[in-house]
């Protein structure tokens, strides 16, 4: 007896609605990637994009701590249809790519540079067609769209960093959906997986998943010891999305031989979300604010010289945001907030970081940085067919750290290296001048001191720490040391030694040459456009031209006093110190004297915990960045004019 077929059923499946709750969610990817769902459904709507209604899965509630979506067949396949829009674009390059890969049939052409004439003139090229990622949710925001260069910076990190490892089947969404098919394979993937915990959670089972590389930054769904990555099926979906939030930066390395500039990855820039609710209306704005192909330098603030910086550039860009939609009443706190908070001056000798920590605690949650709990950067590097999580870092805003790290951006120092030293200070709350002793010893002496080995094409770490000085000079100049707080005195014992160093130099390069520095022709000091510089009575300022080979002997000086400080610790330095730079006259001040003195004089403290105190090695990290200084001050003149010196 033959079976009846079985009666094919109508009824669609029922939806399933998830609530995420923050709190609940292991990691700022997975906050991140909640934040990105929101802003993707969002983005697919009637204000946005325009996507079918029945291809949006619906929000049912958002709080600033948790989010209930509703979620169908449909709307699943939709939203992930959405995130992964990908398209064909044909390129042309100049050379035959490598591999099984063939080009297009067809003549094409390509510009190439004449190497004789250096005119571009047309040649023979090769044409292929590639998947570029769409990102309709971010394209709506950026200005240009999709032609605008940081959604061209994300493609290229998507393309080479979660989606560039040795599985091509990460690029697979992408590919289907380039290739002309109507949908891609992982929202049925994701809506089978949800099913899937829906039926195990109603009996008390939390069904997990593999969680690899594209979804995860630095995870593996197996590693080498065969040792599996999983995560809960519900949060694993949210691990799709945190791309939808990322800031992409570009971090640059100063090669140790050669001194060369070159970018190394990407440095992925995730924020810690902690309210929903602001950072919905607020991101959209940053995305806005980025700078599009009409500035000079659309991609500038994108360049980093430290991973960590590219979590002090998002903070800087949401705080900027922010404050331009305060409204009044905001305003008004944060004034009330300001006179309660201690300045800095003449006669203030409070610690102004820990004096406002007190006060800022109340405002923290209700702040423009309310929104974040931190901001993490992933400095990833594709190495082959294996892509390297190079460094981790988490910066969390503190009151003044913004600030801060806008007053450094605003002087726009050349030397990366000079840069990722103060940063680098700056984000564990040490002195300007912290590390410095490190990266002299990292680097070779040439790429701090001037001379024939310095790399041409490296910009000069004297030149920023000159600037650096005068900056602290004009800061300092009507202050005396009992007015002082710490951070004050710190930079008052950088003018203090450049003087020192600048004199004995001077007077050392006298003795070798026979000449003085009395004898010389004087001239007035112009700068880049050809005005002359004043001093602070207004007058012209007026310096010693002085010969070739006073200025070589200057350079000697500056170099062999910088490598035997490197060299010495403890006693030895202190010994050498005193029998090298204070061995000519100086015309200092009583507190002056006592002042360095004292610091020579004072070994490292060996309590980790509390306030450190200033010892002989500041006094040797500052020397050594004043002799950089004076040998850029004395090399021969080049395309920069000499300038006003503190």
């Amino acid at each position: 007896m033959s079976k009846k077929p079985a009666l094919v059923s109508d009824k669609q499946p029922d939806p399933i609605r998830l609530t995420f709750d923050l709190h609940d969610l292991p990691t700022a990817q997975h906050r991140a990637g909640l934040a990105g769902l929101i802003l993707q459904i969002d983005s697919m709507g009637e204000k946005g994009n325009k996507r079918p209604e029945n291809t949006i899965p619906k929000i049912e509630s958002v709080t600033a701590t948790s989010a209930t979506i509703l979620f169908t067949p449909t709307s699943m396949q939709g939203v992930f249809d959405d995130l992964y829009a990908a398209k064909l674009v044909e390129i042309v390059v100049a050379n035959k790519w490598p591999g099984k890969t063939e080009p297009k049939p067809g003549e094409f052409f390509v510009q190439k540079k004449d190497p004789k004439t250096g005119e571009m003139k047309p040649a023979t090229g090769f044409a292929y067609d590639v998947v570029e990622p769409q990102a309709p949710c971010l394209s709506r925001h950026l200005k240009e769209g999709f032609k605008s260069p940081w959604h061209e910076l994300w493609r290229q990190m998507v393309w080479s960093i979660p989606r560039g490892g040795n599985n091509v089947r990460s690029r697979a969404p992408f590919n289907e959906l380039a290739n002309g098919k109507d949908h891609c394979g992982e929202g049925a993937s994701a809506w089978k997986e949800i099913v899937r915990f829906q039926e195990g959670k109603a009996k008390s089972q939390y069904l997990t998943a593999p969680i690899s590389g594209a979804l995860m930054l630095g995870a593996q769904a197996v590693n080498a010891e065969a040792v599996p990555f999983a995560g809960r099926v519900d949060q694993n979906l949210l691990l799709h999305f945190w791309q939808v939030v990322v800031l992409t930066f570009v971090p640059e390395a100063v090669n140790k031989k050669d001194g060369k500039i070159k970018r190394e990855g990407y440095v992925l820039a995730i924020p810690d979300v902690a309210d929903l609710v602001e950072f919905r209306a607020l991101f959209p704005e940053i995305l806005a604010s980025l700078p599009g192909k009409e500035d000079k330098r659309p991609l500038a603030s994108a360049q980093v010289v430290l991973p960590d910086q590219a979590s002090l550039e998002v903070l800087r860009i949401l705080k900027e945001r922010a404050q331009k939609t305060k409204t009044l009443a905001d305003k008004q706190q944060a004034e009330q907030f300001e006179k309660r908070t201690p300045r800095r001056g003449k006669g203030d000798r409070v610690n102004r970081v820990r004096a406002v920590r007190d006060l800022a605690g109340p405002m923290a949650a209700g702040g423009w940085n309310g929104c974040l709990r931190a901001v993490e950067s992933y400095h990833m590097f594709k190495l082959g067919n294996n892509v390297k999580l190079l460094s981790f870092s988490r910066v969390a805003d503190r009151t003044g750290l913004v600030e801060d790290y806008q007053d450094i951006a605003a002087k726009k120092y050349r030397c990366p290296l000079f840069k990722a030293a103060l940063l680098r200070a700056l984000l564990r709350g040490e002195p300007w001048y912290w590390g410095m002793i490190e990266l002299f010893a990292e680097y070779p002496g040439p790429f701090f001191i001037e001379g024939d080995d310095t790399p041409k094409f490296l910009p000069r770490f004297g030149r920023d720490a000159r600037e650096l000085f005068r900056a602290f000079s004009k800061e300092t100049c009507s202050m005396s040391l009992n007015d002082m707080d710490p951070e004050t005195r710190s930079k008052h014992l950088g003018v203090l030694l450049q003087r020192l160093v600048d004199r004995y130099v001077e007077r050392r390069a006298e003795k070798k040459t026979g000449e003085k520095v009395s004898t010389f022709p004087k001239a007035v000091v112009k700068n880049k456009k050809g005005e002359p510089l004043k001093t602070r009575e207004g007058e012209d300022l007026i310096r010693p031209v002085y010969p070739k080979a006073f200025r070589e002997a200057q350079e000697r000086i500056c170099n062999d006093a910088f490598l035997a400080f490197r060299s010495r610790h403890d006693q030895d330095f202190v010994a050498y110190f005193a029998g090298t730079i204070c061995s000519v006259d100086h015309p200092l001040s009583a507190a002056d004297y006592q002042f360095l003195v004292g610091t020579l004089m004072t070994n490292p403290d060996p309590n980790p915990v509390g306030e450190k105190r200033p010892c002989w090695e500041d006094v040797k990290a500052v020397a050594m960045i004043a002799l950089s200084v004076c040998a850029f001050k004395v090399r021969p003149p080049t395309t920069e004019t000499q300038g006003n010196q503190s």
